[in-house]
């Protein structure tokens, strides 16, 4: 799932608009590195999720069972970051 990075106004064709911004839903099987560098193709990142009406929206419109987000484990193992380098909260 890709989240444009930049001021979304008006959304591409094929994406979707969602508290102020543009989603991409892939139906290509990608790997998450492959995943990320999609979206960067498309101006956009893989989406980071701050709110639970995020992760509702996301589930409910995707039709997916798993999708990527812009979520990885750090380079110590023992703890999750966003793309953006804030650490993922408990």
């Amino acid at each position: 799932m890709c989240l444009c990075t930049g001021s979304c106004q008006f959304c591409p064709a094929g994406w979707l608009w969602h508290a102020g911004h543009c989603y991409y839903f892939s139906s290509a099987k990608r790997n998450w590195e492959q995943s990320k560098e999609d979206c960067c193709s498309r101006g956009a990142q893989l989406v980071t999720i701050q709110a639970n009406s995020t992760l509702a929206f996301l589930t409910r419109v995707s039709h997916m069972d798993v999708f990527h987000v812009g979520l990885k484990r750090s380079s110590s193992r023992f703890e999750w970051k966003w793309l953006d380098g804030t650490v993922l909260k408990r």
